[in-house]
């Protein structure tokens, strides 16, 4: 948690195995998604990344990204965390990827 606070780590990354970086060329904008420090653990991971296929986790880990480059990244991070407190930080089920994105978004400043 030192890194997180002190020497730019985030809470939630965009981790991704070195073998798998060549199959991101096939999705538009891929780049997007380096944009935010690694992480604690993976923004993906939060939905539960099984419940989501490669471009449905690509764009999450974009939006976050974005959010982490332009938004309220501590509002963000806070509406995460907040529904895994409740449950207590070992949910059987993560955020619904729906409600993860509009998030996400409504952590962006409005254009």
């Amino acid at each position: 948690m030192l890194n997180v606070l002190i020497d730019g780590m985030s809470w939630w990354g965009t981790a991704l195995a070195q073998g798998k970086c060549g199959l991101l060329a096939q999705f538009p904008g891929w780049e997007k998604r380096f944009e935010s420090p690694g992480g604690i653990t993976g923004i993906s991971q939060v939905v539960g990344k099984l419940n989501l296929n490669a471009a449905k986790r690509l764009r999450l880990e974009s939006l976050y990204s974005r959010v982490y480059q332009e938004g309220n990244i501590i509002r963000c991070d806070c509406l995460i965390i907040w529904p895994h407190e409740r449950r207590g930080l070992a949910p059987k089920r993560g955020h619904h990827p729906g409600t993860l994105r509009s998030a996400l978004r409504s952590c962006l400043p409005e254009k």
